[in-house]
């Protein structure tokens, strides 16, 4: 395990490499994230290889945790926008299911993680309003085309 950084609440070691002092997202808020993950020097997966880029990640309140709490979910919760950061997992049994048989000797998943905005309540309002609206007039569109005993069904 890399020397320096810090033990996080659940046993995740992080390192925090920039820290750009922005706001710092909470448990319930949306985050948008570029992340990498690593079994030792092999790149398993991206949000901009897997994605197209980064992806949005809803942070759970306390009273919706999962059992296992995900090392990145630690993570953004000790950074900040703009802050760049790893966390290691330790590869344990559970991790082992899905660790290729090349990648079996190696001890832990390193995750890279680049957190580039919290989403705020209004934007997300915002942007679900827009999509209802295009929704609807999709819809609208698509009962005009469609013969009269399908007017019945509409996809909203």
């Amino acid at each position: 395990m890399p020397i320096g950084g810090i033990k996080n609440e659940h046993g995740y070691r992080f390192i925090n490499h920039t820290n750009k002092g922005g706001r710092k997202p909470q448990p319930g808020e949306t985050v948008l994230v570029q992340t990498y993950t690593y079994i030792g020097d092999s790149l398993m997966a991206s949000t901009q290889k897997s994605l197209g880029g980064p992806r949005e990640f809803a942070l759970f309140p306390p009273d919706r945790a999962p059992k296992r709490i995900p090392a990145i979910y630690d993570a953004l919760l000790l950074m900040s926008e703009g802050d760049s950061g790893t966390v290691y997992e330790t590869i344990d049994t559970f991790l082992q299911k899905f660790i290729p048989p090349a990648l079996k000797d190696n001890k832990e998943v390193r995750y890279e993680v680049v957190l580039l905005d919290v989403v705020s309540q209004e934007d997300l309002q915002k942007r679900a309003a827009e999509e209802q609206q295009k929704s609807h007039g999709r819809a609208k569109k698509s009962v005009k085309k469609q013969k009269p005993a399908q007017e019945m069904w509409l996809p909203w």
